[in-house]
């Protein structure tokens, strides 16, 4: 069941955005634009996650930058 839940919350996360970008198109047309809502997709709705998994992801996310950027430097100074 948690699969399923997992599966309609991101289906309506999905249809939240398309609904948000559509009336992007349509916002001067029809009112002030200062007045629409923000992207839904900015903001995670599900609480913070456990503090150990988020320090892991940017330890993560700093190893994977080191290297592509290493690789980068490589590729441009000819190494």
């Amino acid at each position: 069941m948690r699969e399923l839940q997992a599966v309609l919350d991101g289906a309506a996360r999905r249809d939240e955005r398309q609904a948000w970008l559509s009336a992007q198109y349509s916002a001067f047309a029809y009112h002030n634009p200062k007045e629409m809502p923000p992207d839904p997709m900015g903001e995670p709705k599900s609480g913070p996650a456990d503090p150990k998994v988020e320090a892991e992801i940017q330890a993560i996310r700093r190893r994977v930058k080191v290297a592509h950027d290493t690789a980068k430097a490589r590729r441009q100074h000819g190494s």
